[in-house]
C-alpha cells in the first residue's frame, strides 16, 4: 500500500513538473531569506516581544481589542532589530504641518536633481526583506545615487502606538536630507483602527475605517511631500490569498486616490505586474525573461526574484522624472 502511495505521488510530481520546480524554488528562497546572516535568533526574539506587546494591549482594553484583527505571518519580522519598538508608546501627536505644495505638477515632467541624488526608502517588512534589499542593490548600479533604507517589520500607518512612522520619517528626513522619498506601507494595516484625531474606533472593511485610514495617508503626505523633490508611494502587488486581496485592493485605492491631490507624489501601481489576466501568478518573468517564483509561502512577501521585478518597475517610474546613468555606461564612454 505504501509503495502504491509513493508511486502515485511520484507520478503526480513528474506530471506537474513545472509546478513542482516552482514550489521547490519558493522553499529554497524562504530558507535563504530566513536563515541568511544569522537572522533566526533575532526573529525568535522579536516574535516573542511582539506577542507580549499584543497580549498586554488586549488585556488593557479588552472591550475594543477583543475584536482586533492581527495577522501573524510566518515570515514577517525576519530581520527585526530588538530595539526597534517602544512598548511604552503613548498617544501620538499627528498635527499636520502647514503645506506649501508647488503649483506645477512635478510628477508629470522631468526634473534636474544635483548629484549625488539622495534617496530615502521607508516601510514595513517588505522594505526590510525581499523587495527592499534588491531595490537598494539595483540603485547602487547607477552613478551619483545614494540610498538609505529603513524597514520595520509589523509596522505601518495603522498601529502608530506600536511604531510611529510619522515621527520616525521626520527624524530620518531631518538627518539624511533626501531628494526622493520612497514609501511602502500596508502589509500590517488591514486591521481595526482608532482615529488619532477623533478617537473613533472602526473595524476593517467599514466606510469609517476607510475614512480614518485615508486621514492617516493624507497626514503622512501633508507632513513630508514638501520636504522632498519627489515622493513615490509603492502600491501592493496582487497577493496570493483572498484575505489580503481584499485588504490590498482597499488600501491601494486609498493610496492612489489621495495621491492625486499632490503635485510631486507618484503612485506606483504594481498590481498587474504580478498578475496575468487579472489573476495571481506564482511565477512571473522579469524584464530579462527569467521566470521564477515571486512570493514566499504567505503570498505577500517577495522572493529576491519578485523583489527584482518590483525594483525594476519602481526604477522605471522614477526615471520618468529623473535621469539615471548606469555606472557601466559611464565607464564605456570614458
Amino acid at each position: 500500500m505504501l509503495l502504491i502511495i509513493l508511486f502515485t505521488t511520484l507520478l503526480f510530481l513528474v506530471y506537474n513538473l513545472d509546478k513542482t520546480l516552482v514550489w521547490l524554488e519558493g522553499i529554497r528562497e524562504e530558507v535563504k531569506i530566513s536563515y541568511n546572516d544569522g537572522l533566526l535568533g533575532t526573529y525568535v526574539q522579536s516574535r516573542e516581544k511582539e506577542r507580549l506587546f499584543w497580549s498586554e494591549l488586549k488585556n488593557s482594553n479588552s472591550e475594543y481589542y477583543d475584536g482586533l484583527y492581527y495577522y501573524y505571518r510566518e515570515f514577517e519580522d525576519v530581520s527585526c532589530k530588538k530595539d526597534v519598538y517602544d512598548e511604552e508608546a503613548g498617544v501620538v501627536n499627528n498635527d499636520v504641518k502647514e503645506t506649501n505644495i508647488k503649483e506645477e505638477r512635478v510628477k508629470d515632467s522631468k526634473i534636474f536633481l544635483e548629484k549625488p541624488i539622495k534617496i530615502l526608502m521607508v516601510g514595513d517588512s517588505l522594505v526590510e526583506v525581499g523587495f527592499g534589499p534588491v531595490f537598494e542593490a539595483e540603485l547602487l548600479s547607477y552613478a551619483g545615487l545614494e540610498i538609505r533604507r529603513e524597514g520595520k517589520c509589523s509596522t505601518g500607518l495603522n498601529r502608530i502606538d506600536y511604531f510611529d512612522w510619522y515621527d520616525y520619517t521626520e527624524e530620518l528626513i531631518s538627518e539624511y536630507q533626501p531628494d526622493i522619498l520612497i514609501v511602502m506601507f500596508g502589509a500590517n494595516d488591514g486591521q481595526n483602527i482608532i482615529s488619532s484625531e477623533t478617537g473613533k474606533k472602526s473595524k476593517f472593511g467599514t466606510d469609517l475605517w476607510s475614512e480614518i485610514y485615508t486621514e492617516r495617508v493624507t497626514n503622512y503626505l501633508d507632513r513630508f511631500a514638501t520636504d522632498v523633490d519627489l515622493l513615490y508611494w509603492v502600491g501592493h502587488p496582487i497577493p496570493a490569498n483572498d484575505d489580503f486581496y481584499v485588504k490590498f485592493s482597499i488600501m491601494n485605492e486609498i493610496y492612489s486616490t489621495v495621491i492625486e491631490n499632490y503635485n510631486n507624489v507618484v503612485y506606483i501601481d504594481s498590481w498587474s505586474r504580478f498578475a496575468k489576466d487579472g489573476s495571481y501568478q506564482i511565477a512571473v518573468a522579469d524584464n530579462d525573461g527569467v521566470v521564477k517564483t515571486v512570493k514566499l509561502s504567505d503570498g505577500v512577501h517577495l522572493t529576491s526574484h519578485g523583489g527584482k521585478i518590483l525594483s525594476d518597475l519602481v526604477i522605471d517610474y522614477i526615471t520618468l522624472n529623473v535621469d539615471f546613468d548606469l555606472k557601466e555606461d559611464i565607464l564605456k564612454d570614458d
